[in-house]
């Protein structure tokens, strides 16, 4: 992979990072899945959130705790009537969008690339501390 194409993912996946506080008072960078999704090119919610469900079946497979890297919650979406609707949605670690990314689906140059490279984007070897953020 050429030195360009990875340097716009990194730019593309940089773009949607947000940096909240956790429960500690700690700052620490998230990803909102619904922007995920369209770096990662998925059109459809539904086939992304496979993809999640399986990136969580994966951390639970390794014995890390859920709960500390998909964090579910709702946000409001405007419709095109102007109407707003409540919309399912999950803040991500880092870990948590290396884990969608290597369980996504395999079609898809983009995907398979982005999945190659997002661990070094992360930081995220092998022997990952999970407790990496």
């Amino acid at each position: 992979m050429n030195i360009q194409k990875i340097q716009q993912y990194k730019a593309d996946f940089d773009l949607i990072v947000k940096t909240v506080t956790d429960d500690d008072g700690q700052e620490m960078d998230v990803w909102y899945a619904r922007e995920l999704q369209q770096v990662l090119g998925y059109s459809r919610w539904e086939n992304f959130a496979t993809a999640i469900g399986r990136a969580m079946q994966t951390c639970k497979t390794l014995g890390v705790n859920i709960d500390d890297h998909f964090r579910e919650v709702t946000k409001m979406v405007t419709l095109g009537s102007g109407s707003q609707r409540e919309v399912q949605d999950f803040m991500l670690t880092r870990y948590a969008c290396y884990l969608i990314a290597q369980n996504g689906d395999p079609i898809g140059g983009y995907r398979n690339s982005f999945s190659s490279i997002i661990s070094s984007i992360l930081n995220i070897t092998p022997s990952i501390s999970v407790c990496q953020d």
